[in-house]
């Protein structure tokens, strides 16, 4: 009994092994970077960092933060906090590189009364924004 081979089949054997070939020679090189996924520990990393972070660099002497609940909200993880026994919520990026003190959601809508005795044109209160405050 012969066996006749697609020659298709064949073909497309070829080019898969070719493949696999340059995939290899272009990852050992270096050329090629494959994505490293970490499976559960790179949250708590993350946490660690931050409350490392914020206790070294943020509070005062003798005042604590820790967090106490960090979720997935995109591009970011927000993170649940008590600082001195508060309630406290902050943002870090994924990357474990930048750290938000506070957000804001721009889908609401913020109350713009200024509060009594202050100026509502930029931090410093003389309402020049190269004086400290942001001029918005």
């Amino acid at each position: 009994m012969k066996v006749k081979l697609n020659p298709y089949l064949i073909i497309v054997f070829a080019l898969l092994v070719a493949g696999v070939i340059l995939l290899a020679g272009q990852i050992k090189s270096g050329r090629l970077a494959l994505p490293v996924i970490t499976v559960g520990s790179s949250s708590q990393k993350l946490t660690e960092k931050t409350t490392d972070y914020i206790n070294k660099n943020l509070v005062q002497p003798g005042v604590t933060a820790t967090i106490v609940k960090i979720s997935d909200v995109g591009n970011v993880y927000k993170l649940d906090m008590k600082v001195a026994g508060r309630d406290a919520e902050s943002y870090v990026t994924k990357d474990g590189k930048f750290f938000f003190p506070e957000g804001f959601d721009m889908s609401v809508e913020l109350n713009r009364n200024p509060v009594q005795g202050q100026s509502n044109n930029s931090a410093s209160g003389n309402g020049n924004p190269s004086a400290g405050g942001c001029g918005i």
